[in-house]
């Protein structure tokens, strides 16, 4: 069972203790070397101790067990002491430098001179040199109330009872403080708890014939760290034939019979030998056969943000579902390996473009259409092209049916002219290909594309769910692509669709919001989604520090979703880290094309940056040169403040008061300080009569050890809000006001 210690030490600084005296009531004592409890004194009348811990390493779900509180009487100043000392929990929360007899904090009274007392915990004795324990149920029930509830965590209160106040001679009893030299006579807390016991959870994710993959929510056998989940059939519940550790949150289940159903249950177990395991997760019931799945399809459209004729390029339309059923061909083809499948599209062919449709497997890539590399429409299996049809055979502007086809063990792929009884073959074998995804490409050497038909129905594949439109081409200023995810309620034919523009951090790349390793930007990112956002993520490429180009990427990426995917033409921002620099610039210089913005530890001070040096491993002095071109040694030098005019949030504060913020930030971020950053950008802000929420987020750093400031159901409701026009600043509301008079 885990025991827990909490006393002053190198580890540890979070207790709190004082002293107050009622013949001084307004005088502080926290800067004091010793804690009295005094009666009756000449001097000082009536002293009274106040000791608070932090107890946040507990988890809040832990049941308390027991906890002791140990107090060292170090001398007997003057008179005896007492037989017993009172300890009560206080009812009122008090600042360690600022509380007194008569207030609790500055400008703020106890609801009582001395202290509001809540309930009485027990006696200490104070007549005796030496450590003083308490050790009771109150005291017990006490600490599980501050651990349940850590803003309930008032701390304590030690006094003389009121008898001897009122009656006994003069006495002064010293006890050692939290900042006493020797560790051991410091004021102690000590708890053991228990962690209650979690089962694990199971969720179905895909089949095949023979084997089954699930997702695997891990749970906890008890107080030890977990260490996986072991996997059981329900003939079988005692022997696991799977295993899927912590590291792990998936698991595959192999040598499955193919058309049997299966039920399937886990438990989680730790690292203790024998093993102690959970209670049983719910059964989950695996069908015999894979559902139905709505494939995905990833639609790469390298492209300018510029219409382009449908004549010109790639236009699509048709069934595209990948079709179930017998191979073709009859009984005499060999045993097919994979699923069998049929995708159909049309192809107006403009012979200046590369333009086919296809499915993927992981990296795996089938497709047909026309190659000029190749010459003519030809069938693609991601290295090689066979020709179906020479150009010579091909007019400019010619249309094609297209059909690619698979048995489960060889692809074919057949193109009939429009208007004509012809048809043209290619083929080669392939076994276990079991496609996962559609695609749609186009590649013009010109930049220019034919529209995928967005406004007027984004999917020409009835059964296919477009998920992520990546736009590529030299109209961005900066060369890099401009991505767009569409959430699954999509519909390409409607208007008015919320967007959120997503500003990546320092050394990551657009995806890392939903390829990564770190939970709360996926999360993130999948909350927004699936709340109905379309998410505008220009590509930063790892480092851009706000420079021009980039700011124009994001206009442009504003204008394409408003124009071309249905958007509102006002959308809603989220930024972290180098992030916040992009949306903040972007937002001062086209604030009537944003509706708010959520930020995570934000970079609001170029200048700061550059001096900064090395921060966590970063020279971000050296990225900041890089990205405006400029050699200086700090920020005061005369080239450097020329490179970087009008680039600094810090100093465009007036020109974003008209959109509404919320930012969280961690205390003890030391990558970008909150004190340099967050706090004075807020100040700057809100004097410019914006609506600023800053959120300091206690012991949160940067990056990893920030992911405290990742509140994403309050930054969902900020987005949220800001979209419906709930939230607006208060310079807006006051423009509005003046605007009906």
């Amino acid at each position: 069972m885990p025991t827990a210690i909490f006393q002053r030490s190198d580890t540890y600084t979070g207790t709190q203790d004082t002293r107050i005296c009622s013949t001084n009531p307004a005088a502080t004592y926290h800067s004091a070397t010793d804690m009295n409890v005094a009666v009756n004194h000449v001097a000082v009348g009536d002293e009274r101790i106040l000791l608070r811990f932090d107890l946040a390493s507990v988890p809040p779900a832990a049941a308390v067990q027991s906890a002791s509180l140990e107090l060292y009487l170090a001398q007997l100043v003057s008179g005896a002491g007492l037989a017993s000392l009172e300890v009560y929990a206080l009812a009122e929360s008090w600042h360690e430098t600022e509380c007194s007899w008569q207030n609790r904090a500055s400008g703020q009274p106890w609801q009582t001179p001395g202290g509001s007392l809540g309930t009485l915990l027990g006696t200490v004795a104070g007549n005796a040199i030496g450590a003083k324990q308490l050790a009771s149920g109150a005291l017990r029930e006490a600490v599980q109330g501050w651990v349940s509830d850590p803003d309930s965590n008032h701390g304590l209160l030690v006094k003389a009872p009121a008898d001897d106040e009122a009656s006994t001679p003069y006495t002064n009893m010293l006890f050692r403080p939290g900042e006493y030299s020797g560790t051991a006579q410091r004021p102690k807390l000590a708890l053991t708890y228990s962690v209650p016991v979690g089962t694990p959870a199971l969720a179905y994710l895909s089949r095949t014939a023979n084997s089954l993959r699930l997702s695997v929510a891990h749970g906890s056998p008890g107080d030890d760290p977990v260490a996986g989940t072991e996997i059981y059939l329900s003939g079988d519940p005692e022997t696991p034939i799977a295993d899927c550790p912590i590291s792990e949150s998936e698991v595959t289940l192999g040598s499955l019979v193919s058309g049997r159903n299966y039920y399937i249950t886990a438990r989680t177990y730790d690292a203790s030998a024998p093993r102690r395991l959970s209670a049983r997760s719910p059964e989950l019931a695996a069908p015999a056969a894979p559902p139905p799945v709505r494939p995905v399809a990833v639609c790469e459209v390298f492209a300018s943000l510029e219409d382009w004729p449908q004549s010109e390029g790639l236009s699509v339309s048709g069934n595209a579902a990948f079709a179930s059923g017998q191979p073709p061909g009859g009984a005499s083809r060999p045993v097919a390996s994979g699923p069998a499948f049929r995708l159909q599209a049309d192809i107006a062919v403009s012979k200046n473009a590369n333009c086919h449709v296809g499915v993927s497997s992981g990296e795996t890539v089938l497709s047909v259409g026309y190659s000029m590399a190749n010459g003519g429409l030809a069938l693609y299996d991601g290295a090689i092209w066979r020709t179906i049809l020479s150009a010579a055979s091909i007019q400019p502007g010619q249309r094609f049916h297209a059909q690619l086809l698979s048995d489960g063990c060889r692809i074919s792929a057949t193109v009939f002219p429009e208007g004509s009884l012809n048809e043209y073959h290619a083929s080669f074998p392939l076994a276990d290909f079991v496609p996962d995804s559609l695609l749609v490409r186009s590649e013009s050497p010109q930049d220019k594309v034919a529209r995928l038909g967005f406004r007027s129905g984004l999917s020409p594949f009835p059964d296919a769910r477009f998920d992520h439109l990546m736009v590529v081409s030299s109209a961005c200023p900066s060369g890099h692509p401009i991505r767009f995810r569409l959430p699954p309620s999509y519909d390409g034919s409607a208007g008015g669709h919320k967007a959120c523009l997503l500003c990546h951090a320092s050394g990551q790349y657009v995806w890392t919001f939903w390829e990564t390793t770190t939970p709360p930007r996926k999360q993130l990112h999948d909350a927004l989604l699936e709340d109905g956002w379309v998410l505008v993520l220009p590509e930063a490429a790892t480092r851009h520090w706000g420079q021009d180009e980039m700011l124009s990427d994001v206009e442009l990426a504003c204008d394409y979703a408003a124009r071309a995917l249905g958007c509102q033409p006002r959308m809603g921002v989220f930024a972290s880290s180098m992030g916040g620099l992009m949306a903040f610039l972007a937002a001062a210089a086209c604030p009537d094309r944003f509706k708010g913005i959520a930020a995570v530890y934000p970079v609001c001070d170029l200048d700061d940056m550059f001096d900064g040096g090395l921060r966590s491993g970063e020279n971000f002095h050296d990225y900041i040169a890089s990205a405006y071109g400029v050699e200086a040694e700090g920020s005061s030098d005369p080239a450097y403040r020329q490179a970087t005019a009008g680039h600094n949030p810090l100093a465009l504060a007036s020109a974003l008061a008209r959109i509404p913020m919320s930012i969280w930030h961690g205390a003890e971020d030391a990558t970008v300080p909150l004190s340099a950053h967050s706090r004075p950008f807020a100040e700057r802000v809100s004097a410019a009569g914006g609506s600023i929420a800053l959120h300091e987020v206690p012991a949160a750093g940067h990056g990893a050890t920030g992911e405290a400031c990742w509140d994403i159901p309050s930054i969902l409701s900020f987005l949220n809000a800001c979209a419906t026009g709930r939230i607006r600043s208060r310079l807006n509301r006051l423009l509005a006001r003046r605007g009906r008079r």
